[in-house]
């Protein structure tokens, strides 16, 4: 008989971790433990210049860069150089192409993306889009544009008073790190109204 249960006492270990193990593998399966294992990510939402797009949780907002009464610049705290994002809003003119817009913030004459930029073609969830990055020859320069047409342009049909202009925008503007922005940019989402 202490035979036979020295036999059987290895074979219920095995058996007893065999469950064990496929328990664990179903709960790592969970839409909980899948959503623990995402990486963690805050959103942020700008009524004003009807926008929403998600980050790193750990940005925090830079004083100083308000739009609309909300903040409009959240960085690492690290610093610029390990990720960033500002949101802002382009006029120009209603009969702009995304082309158009996009080679008038390129070739700005203040020369912010470098004597040579490039302009990329965007597909994004958030519609066609144009990423403006900085001349490669250019180390120094590190920021880079997104531009994205408005479904609807920002204030267009407000009533103006004199005295008063209210601007009518016509494109999103997205700007942020050359390492970030392409991230942040799939996450855009623009209100139609």
């Amino acid at each position: 008989m202490l035979h036979i249960l020295r036999l059987l006492l290895p074979l219920a270990w095995v058996t007893a971790l065999t469950l064990a193990c496929d328990e664990d593998a179903q709960e790592e399966n969970t839409p909980s433990a899948t959503a623990a294992s995402t990486p963690n990510v805050a959103h942020y939402s700008n009524e004003w210049l009807k926008v929403e797009l998600d980050y790193p949780a750990h940005w925090i907002p830079i004083s100083g860069h308000e739009l609309g009464g909300q903040d409009g610049k959240f960085a690492d705290p690290q610093g610029e150089a390990d990720g960033y994002f500002t949101v802002s809003a382009l006029g120009g003119q209603d009969t702009w192409t995304l082309d158009e817009a996009a080679e008038q913030q390129a070739s700005h004459k203040l020369k912010p993306f470098g004597d040579k930029p490039t302009v990329t073609v965007l597909n994004l969830p958030a519609g066609e889009a144009r990423l403006i990055s900085p001349d490669p020859s250019s180390h120094d320069l590190r920021m880079a544009e997104v531009l994205i047409r408005y479904p609807v342009p920002v204030n267009e049909g407000a009533i103006s008073q004199p005295g008063l202009i209210i601007p009518v925008y016509y494109f999103f503007v997205l700007y942020g790190d050359v390492g970030s922005i392409q991230t942040l940019a799939e996450t855009v989402r623009l209100s139609a109204s």
